[in-house]
């Protein structure tokens, strides 16, 4: 029983840290949640382009069709001929470094 006592808070700590540490570790960027809106909006994408915007990345980096500079800001968005349809969202004004769309 002592050993637990001394061992318990330890444990504790472990299981929430691993309940929550990767969780936290993984969280994506203000840049990739913008882009994630904005995939909201789109009502059709029948190529199926957006399918690996993934909230579960760090970075939009590695997304189809996102271009990032080397410190990992986004800075271009192509996505021409992909028969997208939809309305822009507004949260496409926070990629304050992407120079073209």
């Amino acid at each position: 029983m002592g050993n637990f006592r001394r061992r318990g808070p330890a444990a504790l700590f472990l299981l929430w840290f691993l309940a929550t540490g990767f969780e936290l570790c993984a969280a994506l960027n203000h840049e990739g949640l913008a882009l994630l809106r904005f995939r909201e909006m789109v009502e059709a994408d029948p190529r199926g382009a957006l399918a690996d915007w993934d909230e579960g990345h760090a970075s939009p980096c590695s997304w189809f069709g996102v271009r990032c500079s080397d410190d990992g800001r986004v800075v271009g968005l192509n996505l021409s001929n992909l028969g997208l349809k939809g309305v822009l969202s507004p949260e496409i004004g926070q990629l304050i470094n992407m120079h073209s769309l």
